[in-house]
Parts: structure tokens; C-alpha cells; sequence
């Protein structure tokens, strides 16, 4: 049995490209040099079962997205172009495969009210999106 993977983050990666920050999956020990910035987190991704009887080729992944800029309405715009986005790559299939749904868990916030007196802002939604591949190898 030949158990190909998808890979959620690389579909978000290309799903992001234009984003008006930068793109991290785990920030650098600089990156507060390199604001304004998206972190994007993800949880193991799961299989995906409603994709019987090739349940390898889906699944579903929690994702938190943490925009991170000097000024509280950039950072509020950043995580919501982010979302934007992800909402606007639903079912657009690439050689990476695609991305079938994005549901939004929590609304953009703000999530580091400590931030505010270093003024450094911080907003954050979780989504979760299904992924599957472009089409299921033979086995």
C-alpha cells in the first residue's frame, strides 16, 4: 500500500503567496525585525473521513493564524486578508492538491492585550480546513 501524504501547510503556503506580511510556520529568533507577520500553527492533521474509500487522500486540519504587527489595525487586517484568503482558495485544485473547506472556529481577535503596552498587537483565528489530493494514486 503506498501511503501518500498531503501536506495542509504547503497548500496554505501557496494559498498565501501576496500576503502583505510575512509567512512563518515557526518564527525565527528575529522576527520581531520582520513585522508585520503571520505565524500560522497547525494541529497533526487527521484523516479526513468523509473521503471513503480513499480516506489518505483527505484530511482535516485545525489551523491558528497569528498576525503580529507595531499597529493593532494592521494586525487586524493582516489576520483578516489571511482568512480572506483561504475562504477565496476553496476548491481551486494545483499539482499540491486543493483545499475543499475552511471553517472558522473563532472570529479574528485580539489575542495579546499585553502586547498593547509595547506596542506590539497580536490577532488570531482558528479555522479548520479539509485538504485532499489532486487525484488518489493507484494502488
Amino acid at each position: 500500500m503506498i501511503l501518500d501524504t498531503i501536506d495542509p501547510l504547503a497548500l496554505v503556503e501557496e494559498r498565501l503567496a501576496g500576503l502583505s506580511g510575512r509567512l512563518f510556520f515557526q518564527p525565527p529568533s528575529d522576527f520581531l525585525r520582520r513585522l508585520p507577520a503571520l505565524i500560522v500553527e497547525q494541529a497533526p492533521p487527521q484523516v479526513f473521513s468523509g473521503n471513503a474509500p480513499h480516506a489518505r487522500y483527505g484530511v482535516v486540519s485545525v489551523l491558528t493564524l497569528n498576525a503580529i504587527a507595531d499597529s493593532r489595525a494592521f494586525a487586524a487586517a493582516l489576520c483578516q486578508e489571511a482568512l480572506r484568503m483561504l475562504e477565496e482558495s476553496v476548491h481551486r485544485v494545483t499539482d499540491a492538491g486543493w483545499i475543499s473547506r475552511v471553517t472558522v472556529s473563532t472570529v479574528p481577535h485580539l489575542a495579546a492585550h499585553k502586547y498593547e503596552k509595547s506596542s506590539l498587537f497580536q490577532y488570531s483565528t482558528a479555522i479548520e480546513i479539509v485538504c485532499r489530493a489532486k487525484t488518489p494514486a493507484t494502488e
